[in-house]
């Protein structure tokens, strides 16, 4: 069984079948390395070979060609599909065998099919910035879009507030009247007991958000404004897109492509 620090950021999903045969020290002698001509192996295999000793060339040649496609940046893993639910997590309904998956940047083990992966990474350090708000006491939040995606995306999106004094009285609209920039508003409670939430991953690198609640936690901090900057591709753009139509894989739905973003996020502190 594959290990866990060999799975690498892009992965394909393949059944346990296909990853054994590619760990054969050799290939069957029959099958070629070219893709291209896996085709006609397989009809002069059905002729000449046994279907046991037909499965094994297939599956090794499906390995191959995962691993020797240049497209694919630093390189597209295949992780047979036991591995997978062992080692890593998905969203539910997969994994699913053909399936390409992109881990989340700051997750190791967490993978998302490489379709929705720009809009749930995005998802997830927007409702990051939101709850690190909320802990700080924030009664209104508010995003303003600058450059890439917009109203339209954030229509899309779902951000939970669990945080203490956002659970009663929260209200979350991706639309405001006002103006086309707005892309998100938040009605709180708000509060003057300022905490940092929990598990933050993204926080530590971002120094407006670290230089906001540093201000909040010595209440220096009435009004906030920080910025939301979403611009490295992971990897997972249209080549790998293209690369994964050709090698017959799943990308998982209506492929998100990469857009640099930023949103300016502005608010007020405390109770209503």
């Amino acid at each position: 069984m594959l290990e866990k620090d060999e799975v690498g950021p892009l992965i394909a999903v393949v059944d346990d079948a296909t990853v054994h045969a590619g760990k054969q020290p050799t290939a069957p002698p029959s099958v070629t390395d070219d893709w291209a001509k896996v085709a006609q192996v397989v009809m002069l295999a059905s002729t000449r070979m046994n279907f046991v000793y037909l499965g094994a060339g297939l599956a090794y040649g499906v390995y191959k060609h995962l691993t020797k496609d240049k497209e694919l940046g630093s390189g597209l893993v295949p992780v047979g599909l036991s591995s997978a639910k062992k080692l890593l997590r998905f969203p539910p309904g997969h994994p699913l065998v053909r399936g390409v998956y992109a881990r989340h940047p700051t997750e190791d083990a967490l993978y998302y099919p490489a379709a929705i992966f720009h809009r749930k990474v995005f998802e997830h350090k927007l409702a990051e910035v939101c709850l690190l708000l909320a802990s700080l006491g924030a009664r209104e939040i508010r995003a303003e879009h600058t450059r890439g995606w917009g109203k339209d995306f954030a229509a899309n999106l779902s951000v939970p507030l669990e945080a203490p004094g956002a659970n009663a009285g929260a209200s979350f609209s991706s639309k405001d009247s006002k103006t086309d920039r707005i892309v998100l508003h938040v009605r709180l409670k708000g509060h003057d007991t300022p905490t940092l939430p929990e598990d933050m991953v993204w926080y530590e690198h971002e120094f407006t958000w670290k230089a906001v609640a540093k201000m909040r936690l010595n209440s220096e901090a009435v009004d906030f404004a920080l910025s939301l900057s979403y611009e490295d591709d992971f990897q997972v753009n249209t080549s790998l897109k293209a690369s994964a139509k050709d090698a017959g894989l799943d990308i998982g739905g209506t492929f998100v492509d990469h857009v640099s973003t930023v949103w300016n996020i502005t608010g007020t502190f405390g109770p209503v």
